[in-house]
């Protein structure tokens, strides 16, 4: 079985992996003279060097808001501090007496 939590702390290296390799091999020729993205996106981010760079930026960017907006359309993940309590119930909570042996510090 595959730990979750591992997967979510792979997400970044993993992205950054890929990124520049990305941009270099696809979206840098596709938005040079004659590239094939020229035609379609020239208008907005130009033609030439960083300009396939600013359409990835520019694309992942929009892929992140998208999720942003549909984890906001979900009641359960919107309102997830109602849910889940932040720890502030547990001070004064001794090791013994919280069931995994831990206690909170003091409240200052």
């Amino acid at each position: 079985m595959t730990n979750p939590l591992f997967l979510t702390q792979q997400r970044s290296p993993i992205g950054f992996a890929i990124a520049g390799p990305l941009a270099d091999h696809f979206f840098e020729p596709a938005m040079q003279s004659g590239g094939t993205l020229v035609d379609l996106l020239s208008p907005i981010f130009g033609v030439g060097v960083g300009a396939g760079m600013a359409v990835q930026i520019t694309i992942f960017a929009t892929c992140g808001m998208l999720i942003a907006l549909g984890g906001f359309g979900i009641r359960q993940l919107r309102s997830v501090e109602e849910f889940l309590p932040d720890g502030r119930h547990l001070r004064g909570i001794s090791i013994a007496e919280h069931p995994r042996g831990w206690s909170p510090s003091p409240p200052s």
